[in-house]
């Protein structure tokens, strides 16, 4: 008898390891991001107006939970566990994933409960904002799960439940409703959604179980000062880019919202390649530094940035020139928005061209410094976007949200090179390597 395949066995070959932990992840995600990109284009088919609206604002604060709210976890975990396993070995850094998941889990139901109750609470009902908060703790919890298994070098595992099964079966029954003629509400397309998830995520805590155990309260304090240092730092991305829909929604109204959710999915195409990249090059960027392998550093970081940046600017020329007749694949009203496109994409591509800078930074233990710049820069973004909304200006939040990006990560990059040696630019694939000072 043929046996299975196991998702969460860890490769041992050279091969195998380049295949399950370097190929095959980076075509998941960047599979992921098409299959994302669908999801939404077809729920702009089923829904009314006000209620893709309304489902873009949910997948936007479903976003910003995951990625800001769960405690920065995503990043810490990376960091934490592999300075643990270096200094203590599996067991000490195995206590420190658990307490990783534990923290992100309560922060992101306190987050979610709060956030859902303050933003949604006047457009839906009970039963609609139950669903809501369902799906954004499912979807969350999802982000930090997949993580833990990062961590444990279990790609696959990791990976392959959400991004690609989870995707294709809720692809393929929203696809079946929009042939089958029928209207849904957001609702409706949540609790699908969530139904679907619940196996995927069962499956992968199965294979987290043994792993996880009891954590000790000086090390859980320790910890939880540079989580917070982290959270800071996470919280950056979203106040740059999700935000904006948010404010949108609640200055606007729900048309306009739904709009501006249409431009900023399609923008977030540029970073398709950049996110997988984090995911195959954060483990090993972190256990490159970690035994001062700064010439593997450099070269790791260098070609990210050459690979991200080459990539987005193939997507942003045909985004720029042809705004308007992409978002009128959504719905004929957002015809005209083509310039909130090209200024979201134009804030994407910034973020692309700088690679993994602020994610090395952390690597490197420069997290107060990345968190003093990003806090900065994302008060100064939160601010300028409030403002342009107060003005009435809807392309005014999409410039504010490239400008500020833009800023940030100029002052990534310089402060990379200052204080590590490192250049996080496209050229440094061409250097030999940073001197760690």
């Amino acid at each position: 008898m043929t046996q299975a395949p196991d998702l969460g066995a860890v490769p041992r070959r050279p091969w195998q390891r380049l295949l399950v932990g370097g190929l095959l992840p980076a075509g998941i995600k960047i599979a992921n991001a098409g299959l994302g990109y669908l999801t939404t284009l077809i729920a702009a088919w089923l829904l009314s107006p006000a209620e893709y609206g309304l489902f873009g604002a949910v997948i936007a604060f479903s976003l910003l939970c995951s990625f800001a709210l769960s405690y920065g976890q995503p990043v810490a975990m990376i960091k934490f566990y592999h300075e643990q396993l270096a200094a203590r070995g599996e067991r000490a850094a195995d206590r420190q994933l658990s307490w990783s998941l534990l923290a992100g889990g309560l922060c992101l139901l306190l987050c979610t409960l709060a956030g859902a109750l303050w933003l949604f609470a006047g457009k839906t009902d009970a039963g609609g904002l139950g669903l809501i908060v369902l799906f954004c703790l499912l979807f969350s919890a999802g982000e930090l799960l997949s993580v833990a298994l990062r961590v444990k070098e279990r790609m696959l595992a990791a990976l392959a439940p959400r991004d690609a099964l989870w995707r294709a079966l809720v692809i393929a029954a929203l696809g079946l409703l929009w042939l089958g003629g029928k209207a849904a509400t957001t609702s409706q397309l949540l609790l699908l959604m969530s139904l679907l998830l619940l196996p995927c995520l069962a499956y992968q805590l199965r294979l987290l179980a043994p792993h996880l155990s009891w954590v000790w309260r000086g090390e859980g304090a320790r910890l939880h000062r540079r989580s917070c240092a982290f959270w800071g730092i996470v919280l950056t991305g979203p106040l740059l880019t999700q935000a904006g829909t948010l404010i949108v929604s609640g200055r606007f109204g729900l048309d306009e919202s739904g709009a501006y959710f249409a431009a900023e999915r399609t923008s977030n195409l540029l970073t398709f390649l950049l996110v997988a990249i984090h995911i195959v090059v954060g483990p090993r960027l972190a256990r490159a530094f970690e035994t001062r392998d700064f010439a593997t550093t450099q070269r790791l970081v260098g070609l990210s940035a050459l690979l991200a940046g080459g990539a987005s600017l193939l997507l942003f020329v045909p985004l720029a020139l042809f705004g308007n007749e992409v978002l009128a694949c959504f719905s004929p009203r957002y015809a005209g928005q083509g310039a909130l496109l090209s200024w979201l994409a134009l804030a994407q591509l910034c973020n692309a061209m700088a690679g993994v800078t602020a994610f090395f930074l952390q690597m490197a233990g420069f997290e107060r410094l990345t968190l003093i710049l990003s806090a900065w820069f994302a008060l100064l973004s939160l601010g300028l976007q409030l403002l342009a909304a107060w003005l009435g200006s809807l392309e005014g939040v999409a410039i504010a949200s490239a400008g500020v990006s833009l800023l940030l990560n100029l002052a990534c990059i310089l402060a990379c090179r200052r204080h590590t040696g490192i250049d996080s630019t496209l050229l440094g694939v061409f250097r030999q390597g940073g001197a760690f000072r």
